[in-house]
């Protein structure tokens, strides 16, 4: 292929693998999980008002339970943003052929 802008089949077949495993994503994340990672978020945060700063291993344990929500969070959203991409990525072929 001259033209830089075209993709392989196999650049086509991994594209709609992405689009396709971000709309899985996209569609658990607004019926569960977005809500449940909030409750979870929100869950921690009380319990950190309830902690006495005499107790910092609780406050650290606490932390990093909050962090690794909002790591779990962004991994979601960066598949969702990924599949965007794809999906406009395919679509500009589309426009092109």
């Amino acid at each position: 292929m001259a033209d830089n802008t075209k993709h392989t089949d196999e650049q086509l077949v991994q594209l709609s693998a992405e689009v396709e495993r971000g709309k899985k994503a996209s569609k658990a994340y607004d019926l569960f999980l977005k809500d449940y990672i909030a409750s979870k978020r929100e869950q921690l945060f009380q319990a950190f008002k309830d902690v006495p700063l005499t107790d910092p291993q609780t406050l650290l344990d606490i932390k990093r339970l909050d962090l690794a929500w909002i790591a779990v969070e962004n991994e979601i959203v960066s598949i969702m943003e990924t599949a965007r991409l794809a999906s406009i990525s395919l679509n500009v072929d589309e426009i092109e052929d």
